[in-house]
């Protein structure tokens, strides 16, 4: 190793560094400092895969415990004619599933009144795709219903449907509809036979969820079971 020796006007001298020394003195930092930054970028993203995925769970429990206590209260009437729907429907979306239900509960919300909520109403569900992102995002629709008359009088059609956005980022949803006998439906009609004027005995939903920390991996997926009640009154 060489020694740099200088001398100042004192006439006294000083040592100082070579080029070499200077490189492998920079070469060393800069692998410490790879090493602690890696190690806080890892750090980090393991944070934010936690803390995305916690988000993820959140939406779906909360969309799973709605759409369980709308379905648990969904009712038709046959007193002086059909009264009521429970329409679900198999669809897809470029390829994925993107079931529709629609439906009669007592389950109405007002957020301008809380003291109307259980009135009549016509709920939906179902998936709409932002052009822009190519996001699919999950509607609720809630609607009193005045045209749950007799079915003469219902409206004659409807026009697009409104709602609000019950949880972004989808990737599918999936209703399955069991009978009386036990037998599991991918669609159901209480306006058309076999299932005319009649409710399912359960609805299970099946939610899946984009890995938003690692797209790669495999949707994150989220199931539930609804049983209605006044099925069971059903002859």
């Amino acid at each position: 190793m060489k020694i740099k020796i200088t001398f100042n006007n004192a006439g006294t001298y000083q040592k100082g560094f070579t080029l070499l020394e200077l490189v492998v003195a920079i070469f060393i930092l800069g692998i410490i400092l790879t090493i602690v930054y890696s190690a806080y970028i890892t750090t980090f993203e393991n944070i934010e895969g936690t803390e995305t995925q916690a988000e993820i769970y959140q939406m779906a429990r909360t969309a799973l415990t709605r759409m369980a206590r709308d379905i648990e209260s969904a009712y038709i009437l046959n007193n002086h004619g059909s009264t009521g729907r429970f329409i679900g429907e198999d669809n897809d979306l470029d390829g994925i599933n993107a079931d529709t239900l629609q439906f009669t509960a007592r389950a109405h919300i007002d957020f301008s009144n809380p003291d109307r909520y259980g009135e009549q109403t016509q709920i939906s569900y179902f998936v709409r795709k932002n052009d822009e992102t190519g996001v699919l995002a999950l509607y609720r629709s809630d609607e009193i219903n005045f045209s749950l008359l007799p079915a003469e009088e219902e409206a004659e059609e409807e026009e697009e449907q409104s709602g609000f956005v019950l949880c972004n980022n989808i990737f599918s949803i999936n209703f399955i509809y069991r009978n009386k006998d036990g037998d599991d439906l991918d669609e159901w009609n209480s306006k058309e036979e076999p299932t005319i004027d009649k409710l399912p005995k359960m609805v299970s939903i099946e939610l899946l969820f984009m890995n938003w920390a690692d797209p790669e991996k495999p949707p994150l997926k989220f199931t539930t079971s609804a049983a209605i009640l006044m099925a069971r009154y059903q002859q």
